[in-house]
């Protein structure tokens, strides 16, 4: 059984996860809790966690700094974040930090058993063999492929470096005949469109698909060399082939897509790693095949990718651009379904020539920021739409065509699901004038203008703002400045003048005047004491 463990400052969270959820049916167990992220992080020697679920905000230590230590000794340990709508800034770093899951709050028993379910479920998938086996040679000749695929996992995964006679030894008991004094060539081949073949036939089928693609690469690459195949995900196969023949490996891959083509009818993307000459090198050269094999986002499928084709990629060379951000979110919020086409393609234009992992993060990015913020708007039940969306971008490289109508079909679906559940027109037309208000609080903005733009008369915009909001358009956007000044002026970039221009106010004395009568502080006082 996996053991979980609770992080949180409150007791009644805490109590109310252990009652409700069916740890036994999850094949997990309790292993503790603590109220703040030290008392976790002492108790983890002990309790030997598999998972922590950690609220973000504790004291002593918080939730972030509970994952990047623990992740730092504990790297197998896996996190998930407990995170409220006001946390979204917390949970993108949480995610950066390489936390596995975000649960929302308010916290569901269905909630938490389906994330810990999906965790446990990849756990399974990726436990490598560490007994030896006391089976008889029977069993054992029938548990080598397993063992193969699993030791070949460990070796491009693991950090730590093996002695090259130990690797000698070990491949000579797993019957892996390779020469390491030889050089080697590496292929990684994906099954485009991996979701559709689970689709059309199931995933018994799916992975008959894969160990026979391994077998036809196996006996196609023999007359080059040895080679052995093993099964490194769901979708993808790696072949090492000992040759000196770059010719012969293009060849060969294509005369293995033309065979699993016609005979499977599925389309293969091959990358193709550089010479490894010295087998220590194998998880670095892996990584950096995986890597090329990305790129199918811009080859597109059916392709053939050769590392040493490759342009060296320079750091720093081009930085992601999210200006689509609010623009997106904004015809999401309004049930704009025909304005998305052209703001999505604006955000694939403005990102082109990412590198392709940097593409999905942003997407990724992305779709975070309009999970939190279409999440007052839209069903709790209909969350999983974002959930699923996020997984798919984890999990599958998909070309930049895919990418962009996959997206633009989703975020459609989306708009559709908000429009359908906001409460009345009325709502749509306060939600409007505050994303103006968002969008344009540091210039000059006024209720006419924004009526206007929305296309309702000043007098009823400000009717129905005050009835919706409690306050009028004009001391909504003063408390939103100010709101604006005080995380600017925490900041201590900024000299007060800035911050006046910044948000909106030309005439510094006016900001101060409007600043201390909102904060009971003038501007500089509120800096002093923040300092």
């Amino acid at each position: 059984m996996y053991k979980v463990y609770l992080a949180d400052d409150r007791i009644d969270v805490i109590e109310s996860i252990a009652e409700v959820i069916d740890w036994e049916g999850l094949n997990c167990e309790l292993c503790g809790y603590a109220l703040d992220g030290k008392c976790a992080y002492d108790a983890i020697e002990s309790a030997k966690p598999d998972i922590i679920i950690t609220d973000i905000k504790m004291p002593v230590m918080d939730g972030l700094e509970l994952v990047k230590i623990t992740k730092e000794k504990y790297s197998h340990i896996i996190f998930v974040i407990l995170s409220g709508y006001e946390d979204f800034s917390y949970a993108q770093r949480a995610i950066r930090l390489g936390v596995e899951d975000y649960i929302l709050k308010p916290v569901t028993a269905g909630k938490i058993e389906n994330t810990i379910r999906s965790i446990t479920e990849k756990l399974d998938q990726h436990k490598v063999v560490s007994q030896e086996s006391s089976e008889s040679d029977r069993k054992l000749i029938q548990s080598m492929p397993l063992l193969r695929d699993e030791y070949f996992r460990f070796l491009v995964s693991q950090g730590r470096e093996i002695q090259r006679e130990q690797l000698a030894e070990r491949l000579r008991f797993l019957d892996i005949n390779l020469n390491l004094n030889k050089n080697l060539v590496l292929l990684i081949a994906e099954m485009d469109d991996y979701q559709d073949i689970i689709d059309r036939s199931g995933i018994e089928w799916a992975e008959d698909y894969r160990f026979a693609i391994g077998n036809v690469m196996k006996e196609i690459f023999l007359p080059i060399g040895n080679s052995e195949t093993f099964c490194y995900s769901n979708d993808k196969i790696a072949l090492l082939v000992e040759t000196d023949s770059s010719d012969e490996v293009t060849k060969s891959i294509h005369k293995l897509a033309d065979i699993i083509k016609n005979k499977l009818n599925i389309s293969l993307t091959v990358a193709i790693s550089q010479n490894i000459k010295d087998i220590k090198d194998l998880r670095e050269i892996f990584q950096k095949t995986l890597n090329v094999l990305s790129y199918k986002m811009y080859k597109g499928k059916n392709s053939i990718i050769d590392q040493n084709e490759m342009p060296e990629s320079k750091a720093g060379e081009k930085m992601v651009d999210m200006s689509a951000e609010n623009d997106i979110v904004y015809a999401l919020h309004t049930g704009n379904v025909e304005g998305l086409d052209p703001i999505i393609f604006r955000f694939f234009e403005k990102n082109k020539g990412l590198e392709p992992y940097t593409m999905q993060h942003a997407v990724k990015e992305l779709y975070l920021v309009i999970y939190h913020s279409m999440y007052p708007i839209i069903l709790t039940a209909q969350c999983h739409y974002f959930q699923n969306a996020v997984r798919k971008i984890e999990n599958h490289i998909l070309t930049l065509e895919d990418l962009k109508s996959w997206m633009t079909e989703h975020l459609k679906e989306m708009a559709k699901v908000a429009k359908s559940n906001i409460k009345s027109q009325i709502d749509i037309y306060v939600e409007q004038a505050k994303i103006i208000i968002h969008k344009e609080y540091s210039n000059s903005i006024s209720l006419n203008a924004a009526a206007e733009s929305i296309g309702l008369s000043p007098q009823y915009l400000s009717t129905i703002f005050k009835e919706v909001e409690g306050v009028n358009f004009q001391e909504y956007l003063i408390n939103y400045r100010i709101q604006k000044a005080k995380e600017l002026l925490r900041t201590q970039k900024y000299k007060i003048y800035e911050v006046s221009n910044r948000v909106g106010y030309s005439d510094v004395r006016h900001f101060s005047e409007i600043f201390k009568k909102k904060m009971g502080k003038t501007p500089k006082e509120y800096l002093n004491d923040n300092h």
